[in-house]
């Protein structure tokens, strides 16, 4: 209740030292009572929407080691639920019209390492449309996120068991980038 009050304010504020400053609060309320960590996620994926230029990386780290890891003293099939949850849950993020790096970043990467786990809800190969879709139509502040976005469409394409038109057309492109770590991962991908 309380996180969902502040998470309003911080979707409806002006002020952005305010922003930050809810959405700081936002993350410590979550962090040290989440009633289970596929509400955590999906609590954070709101921070990340409402305020995600304002939150630090280490919050998006410390979500993805979670889904990466699950919560402390889980089952095997309570981390996999996890995961299929935040697949679906940033899955549907690809409609937002503003996405902070950072979120755009940890789309990338649990859609990359665990789309497979939502094949009966997802389409592998309509993942990848708009991940290429995102990586083309939208401008990044940090260099680093076509790079999360590249990994993720290689790893997506390994699921698949093929790499799609579009996606080599992208990767073709972006070979030639200024960014060396991006012109890297893509002179890579096409030599896979």
């Amino acid at each position: 209740f309380i996180t969902d009050k502040l998470l309003s304010f911080v979707e409806s504020a002006g002020d952005s030292y305010w922003r930050a400053d809810l959405a700081k609060r936002v993350v410590q309320c979550a962090e040290r009572f989440a009633p289970s960590s596929s509400w955590y996620v999906q609590v954070m994926a709101r921070v990340f929407v409402a305020a995600g230029e304002l939150i630090g990386p280490e919050v998006a780290h410390n979500l993805m080691q979670l889904i990466a890891e699950g919560g402390e003293e889980v089952e095997e099939e309570d981390t996999e639920q996890l995961r299929r949850n935040a697949v679906e849950i940033f899955a549907a993020l690809f409609g937002k019209s503003r996405l902070p790096d950072s979120l755009a970043q940890t789309i990338a990467w649990v859609l990359g390492e665990y789309s497979y786990v939502a094949t009966d809800t997802l389409d592998l190969k309509a993942i990848t449309a708009e991940l290429c879709n995102m990586i083309s139509t939208r401008t990044f502040k940090d260099p680093t996120t076509k790079g999360y976005i590249v990994s993720a469409l290689m790893k997506l394409s390994a699921q698949i068991g093929e790499v799609p038109p579009t996606v080599l057309n992208l990767v073709s492109n972006l070979a030639h980038s200024r960014q060396t770590d991006l012109q890297q991962r893509c002179k890579e991908f096409l030599n896979l």
